[in-house]
C-alpha cells in the first residue's frame, strides 16, 4: 500500500460481509467468476473512486467535470470490441461453425471444430491506422480446446469492375498464425475462462478473420469475441 500511496495509485478491496455464506450471491455458480450482481458491487466501487478524485484527461479537464464521467480527449490509438459471450448477439457477419449457447443460461460462442471446414468473421478496422487484433476465445486444459490456423485477410481499398460486372474483391494483406487454447500459465489450467490472444493486426477498412481447425479434441474452439486494440499496444511500448 506504500508503494501504491507514493505513485498517488488507489486499492478497491471488494466489500466483505461478516457471514461468508452471504457472499455467494455475487459469485457465479463456478464459485470462481462475479456474476452480474458482484459486477454491479465493482463497478459502483470504481465510480465512486473516479467521482472523488481528479483524473485529468487531455483537455485539462476533470473527469469528475464529466457528470457521465466521459472524458473528452482521447484514448491514444483506440479501441473497438465486439462481444457476443453473454448475449449471443453479434453485429459481425458470421459464416460457418455455430454461433451457439454453450454453458446455461448465458454464455455464446462462435463454434468450429475439425472437419466442419473454414469459419470466418468480416468486421472493419475504423481507424486510419493499423490495429493489433485479439481474438477473445476458450481457454483451459490441453486437449480441451483443438489448435486452429487463423488468417487475418484485409480488403484492397481499390475495388475493380470484375468481368460479370459485379466488383471482384481483392486482398492486399494476409497473415496466418497457429492459435494454441490453452492458458499460458500452467496454475490457470485448472479454470475455464476466456482469453483475449493477438493474432495479428488488422488494416484499416474491412478485414476477414477465418479459423480452420487442425485436430480434433474433446470440444470445439470457441470464439467470444475479437477486440483491436491500438491503446493497448502503445501502453505496452511505455511499459517497456
Amino acid at each position: 500500500s506504500t508503494l501504491i500511496s507514493s505513485i498517488g495509485g488507489f486499492i478497491y478491496s471488494f466489500p466483505l460481509q461478516d457471514d461468508p455464506e452471504t457472499m455467494f450471491q455475487f459469485f457465479a455458480e463456478d464459485g470462481h467468476h462475479l456474476n452480474a450482481k458482484g459486477h454491479s458491487v465493482v463497478a459502483k466501487g470504481l465510480r465512486e473512486i473516479l467521482m472523488q478524485i481528479s483524473v485529468m484527461t487531455i483537455d485539462g479537464t476533470s473527469m469528475s467535470d464529466h457528470g457521465d464521467l466521459s472524458p473528452s480527449g482521447t484514448w491514444g490509438k483506440g479501441d473497438q470490441c465486439h462481444s457476443w459471450f453473454e448475449t449471443g448477439v453479434s453485429p459481425l457477419e458470421h459464416n460457418g461453425g455455430q454461433l451457439k449457447m454453450f454453458v446455461k443460461p448465458d454464455k455464446y460462442a462462435h463454434e468450429i471444430s475439425l472437419g466442419s471446414g473454414e469459419s470466418s468473421i468480416k468486421f472493419e478496422n475504423k481507424s486510419k491506422w493499423p490495429m493489433p487484433l485479439y481474438l477473445i476465445h476458450m481457454v483451459w486444459k490441453e486437449n480441451v480446446y483443438p489448435k486452429a490456423k487463423v488468417t487475418i485477410l484485409s480488403y484492397d481499398s481499390n475495388e475493380v469492375s470484375g468481368a460479370r460486372g459485379g466488383v471482384e474483391v481483392q486482398f492486399d494483406k494476409r497473415e496466418s498464425i497457429i492459435l494454441n487454447p490453452i492458458h499460458p500459465r500452467e496454475g490457470m489450467r485448472v479454470w475455464h475462462v476466456s482469453y483475449l490472444s493477438q493474432v495479428g493486426y488488422a488494416q484499416p477498412g474491412r478485414n476477414v478473420v477465418s479459423f480452420e481447425c487442425v485436430e480434433k479434441t474433446e470440444r470445439p474452439l470457441r470464439i467470444t469475441g475479437l477486440a483491436m486494440c491500438g491503446a493497448c499496444e502503445e501502453m505496452e511500448v511505455v511499459r517497456i
